[in-house]
């Protein structure tokens, strides 16, 4: 069955959204990885717009999706848990 996927959409929403807090940046790296990090999340971005409508039987377009975030996390990994306690909960 193809065509709009709100499931799809809206992890792909909460997902860009939670980027920015899920992935800081630490002041000595700003330089180039600020630049690296907007890039790759322009990319997400664009290609989630590409997909907007469209279904995902296969999840082929779900696994791009997923190298892109496997691509922002080695730009910008995750600080530690405990790091992030306050940002982690109640979400």
């Amino acid at each position: 069955m193809t065509g709009f996927n709100p499931r799809l959409s809206s992890s792909l929403l909460i997902l860009v959204l939670a980027m920015g807090a899920a992935f800081p940046v630490q002041a000595a790296d700003v330089s180039g990885k600020v630049d690296a990090v907007r890039n790759v999340k322009q990319e997400i971005l664009d290609l989630a717009q590409s997909y907007a409508g469209q279904g995902d039987p296969d999840f082929a377009k779900q696994r791009s999706l997923e190298a892109l975030v496997q691509k922002l996390i080695a730009v910008s990994p995750q600080p530690p848990v405990k790091d992030r306690l306050t940002l982690l909960y109640g979400a």
